[in-house]
């Protein structure tokens, strides 16, 4: 059963409350850019809290695959041309007081065998908290660390 992720609960803090419609915003060279037009995710593989830690239930309605059905499109004040790409992001429990993250986009007219970026990690919450942590490394060699509060 599909589930749409609505808006709320921290996912801004995660990165995951994407609007329907773009907004223009001034860029640091003073022109218009468009975040990318993309619909909201949808919830694929639902994981009850019974599967999880007490210390990860704040985290649930977070856990298991997420996919965009329609292509989003990147545009950017430094970029030539637009270009689509679709994204599944997963949040899974691998058995330790955490869930593993990983994140993967590809071309939309050829397919997930296309990828055009990979990244993996970890997502920690405090215990007896709301503090969260994401860990990430991307495929191209960053390394990201976004701190924030459910």
């Amino acid at each position: 059963m599909e589930k749409s992720n609505g808006a709320g609960d921290g996912q801004a803090a995660l990165g995951l409350s994407i609007p329907k419609t773009p907004s223009s915003h001034s860029s640091a060279a003073g022109g218009n850019a468009s975040p990318p037009l993309i619909e909201r995710p949808t919830k694929q593989v639902p994981v009850f809290p019974h599967f999880l830690p007490n210390e990860l239930e704040p985290l649930a309605w977070i856990a298991g695959k997420w996919i965009v059905h329609e292509p989003g499109v990147v545009r950017y004040p430094t970029m030539k041309a637009d270009f689509k790409y679709s994204e599944r992001i997963e949040f899974t429990f691998g058995g330790q007081k955490m869930l593993d993250y990983k994140a993967e986009s590809w071309n939309p007219a050829i397919g997930p065998t296309a990828l055009m970026h990979r990244e993996v990690g970890f997502l920690r919450i405090k215990p007896g908290s709301t503090d969260v942590a994401l860990v990430i490394a991307h495929n191209f060699g960053a390394l990201v660390a976004v701190f924030g509060d459910l």
